[in-house]
């Protein structure tokens, strides 16, 4: 089990909410020989401690690894209907968790007031929060950017919606939003975690040929594309989006922005202006774009204005899918932020393709529905890429539409290039993906 030293720091936290407690316990070697990481690891975390209402944030083996786009974490938890739901958080989170020195966090209890979470290499603190409700997540950030203190490497964090009560309150990674459709949001609120920092500053022991193994596999990804193309709209084409939505992007693009060791940046940063009477003004602002699906679906409803109101969404903390069933176009400032915060009871969010009823919501309602090219069954190759990412730790975005030829073969080979060893890892993988789509 040498590989699960090399991968991992062996390390499980555990914070009990209700008792202010946090202490540090041994990963099971045993659980990550069965389960390998990532969302399998978290389903059976989350059985556990099922009677104290648990959250789980895993990082997979490849998490912060040499590994193409290896940026994920997954926050897990269970749903009102018992059933476990895997939410992707990108960027740099998955990386600073593990550079923290934990593989696995487990959250349970509820605390008595608004709670900040701060971890380090060296520490878990939790601190009040309560300086922070009412902020908007640029606010928040803000505050934790202040001169004299530590600012942290990646942070999650709830906004105002989340503590209004509204139905379509997410987590946000930083303030770009994030991809939580399913109650993420609601069940850090419940348990009264606003926050959650992360800086890590270790490393890991990964094989000596993982550095150049990493190099070799971006190179033969890059090679697929033009050294000018703007990943952010080849996501939304192959999402389906019209010329009106990759026009307006094309337009408000001013950066690409990649996730940790991912050698396609597809997170653009775009600036637009606000509507007339929106902000007293004409000037510009920016948001970063995570998510397309948001977009996409602020596009339907609001036209050209759909930049503005992703930007309310992010700085409230509101899943933009939800969102869009109460925006009209031309709404005033002040209409769309009490629209995104008390959506009328009516609304409803578009429905889902059946293809995807039950398997989508539980990977967080939030991943482009994007079908590989090659794919003989669209269900089936969905589903089962989207499991690989989360198990192992890379991004579903890039494993869907980026790295269409990128499989578990390339992927396992960062771990070990024994074939004997191989073949075991794949019949581990392929059995938890199997759970993770059909538990």
């Amino acid at each position: 089990m040498d590989w699960i030293r090399r991968f991992y720091n062996g390390t499980i936290a555990h914070v009990d909410l209700t008792r202010g407690s946090t202490h540090l316990s041994e990963l099971p070697i045993g659980l990550v020989a069965e389960a390998l990481g990532g969302a399998a690891v978290n389903a059976a975390l989350l059985g556990r401690y099922r009677e104290e209402d648990p959250l789980v944030l895993g990082t997979g083996p490849l998490t912060g690894s040499f590994a193409p786009a290896s940026c994920l974490m997954v926050a897990s938890f269970l749903g009102q209907d018992g059933a476990a739901h895997h939410v992707p958080c990108l960027l740099d989170s998955g990386p600073q968790l593990k550079f923290c020195g934990i593989d696995f966090l487990v959250i349970t209890g509820h605390a008595p007031a608004s709670l900040a979470l701060h971890l380090t290499r060296s520490h878990m603190t939790l601190a009040p929060a309560a300086d922070c409700d009412g902020l908007t997540l640029p606010q928040v950030a803000a505050r934790l950017m202040r001169p004299g203190d530590t600012c942290p490497e990646a942070f999650l964090a709830t906004g105002p919606a989340a503590i209004s009560g509204a139905r379509h309150a997410t987590l946000s990674t930083g303030t770009w939003g994030g991809l939580d459709k399913v109650g993420l949001g609601a069940a850090f609120s419940r348990k009264n975690l606003k926050l959650l920092t992360l800086t890590g500053s270790g490393r890991l022991a990964f094989g000596e040929d993982n550095p150049a193994l990493g190099l070799e596999t971006a190179r033969k990804v890059r090679a697929l594309y033009g050294r000018r193309t703007r990943f952010g709209e080849l996501v939304l084409e192959r999402m389906g989006a019209g010329k009106t939505l990759r026009r307006t992007l094309h337009k408000a693009h001013r950066k690409a922005h990649a996730c940790y060791h991912c050698p396609l940046p597809c997170r653009s940063y775009v600036a637009y202006r606000p509507p007339r009477g929106a902000d007293g003004g004409r000037s510009r602002q920016g948001l970063g774009l995570l998510d397309y699906e948001g977009l996409s679906a602020l596009e339907a409803a609001c036209g050209e204005e759909a930049l503005f109101f992703l930007g309310e969404c992010q700085r409230l903390g509101v899943d933009p899918v939800g969102a869009a069933t109460a925006l009209r176009p031309g709404m005033s400032r002040e209409k769309a932020r009490a629209a995104i915060l008390s959506p009328p009871e009516t609304a409803s969010r578009e429905a889902r393709p059946a293809i995807f009823s039950g398997v989508y919501a539980r990977f967080g309602g939030g991943i482009p529905q994007i079908m590989h090219q090659e794919a003989r069954d669209g269900l089936d190759m969905w589903e089962q890429r989207v499991a690989l990412a989360m198990v192992l730790g890379v991004c579903p975005v890039f494993m869907l539409c980026l790295a269409p030829h990128l499989g578990h073969k390339e992927l396992l080979r960062f771990i070990t290039t024994d074939d004997e060893h191989l073949a075991r890892l794949h019949a581990v993988l392929s059995s938890q993906m199997g759970a993770l789509i059909r538990p």
